[in-house]
């Protein structure tokens, strides 16, 4: 079909796509802004302190820092920045019976913990600044309540491994960090 125009009748040819609602886009934009927001804060297991939050050493990733107990050896992944120590461990599937990780702090304050997001069990296990174990949460059940207790530093270990390397409340284990 062959369409003709006459003189003062619009020229223009008509778009037949449908032109988004009055707001649509801002939504759009809104709902973008939040998911990549929520992606880069990281979703899951935080760390919440009532002292300072700032990191005591350099991230390391590629050496991580070691627990003795016993004699058992537990390679630490270090969470030292406020983003690691929110995102924790929260979303993997699993961790090794030798690993975990450690949430360093400056100074000692009331550190908790919430699992959400975790898929396994952890030993949470709270460290003065001598690396005494001044509290223990064994085989903290996945999106299970938050724990907190006062520590200068936090290991966190796949649930039952504290029983297994004879930590409990009192006894003092031993960290090597590794050198930056």
């Amino acid at each position: 079909m062959n369409k003709t125009f006459s003189a003062g009748a619009a020229t223009r040819p008509t778009c037949s796509a449908p032109r988004p609602a009055p707001g649509a886009m801002a939504r759009a934009f809104a709902v973008a802004l939040m998911v990549a927001v929520a992606l880069v804060s990281g979703v899951g297991e935080f760390a919440l302190t009532s002292g300072m939050n700032q990191p005591a050493y350099a991230s390391t990733r590629a050496r991580p820092a070691v627990l003795i107990a016993g004699a058992r050896r537990y390679e630490l992944q270090l969470a030292t920045t406020p983003a690691e120590q929110q995102r924790g461990l929260a979303g993997r599937a699993r961790l090794l019976s030798s690993s975990g990780m450690l949430f360093v702090y400056r100074s000692s304050a009331e550190r908790c913990f919430w699992m959400k997001g975790m898929r396994f069990r952890l030993d949470i296990i709270w460290l003065s600044p001598a690396d005494k174990v001044v509290s223990l949460q064994p085989d903290a059940p996945v999106q299970s309540p938050v724990f907190c207790a006062t520590s200068q530093d936090v290991v966190e270990l796949p649930g039952g491994q504290a029983k297994l390397a004879g930590i409990e409340v009192g006894r003092t284990v031993k960290l090597e960090m590794p050198r930056t």
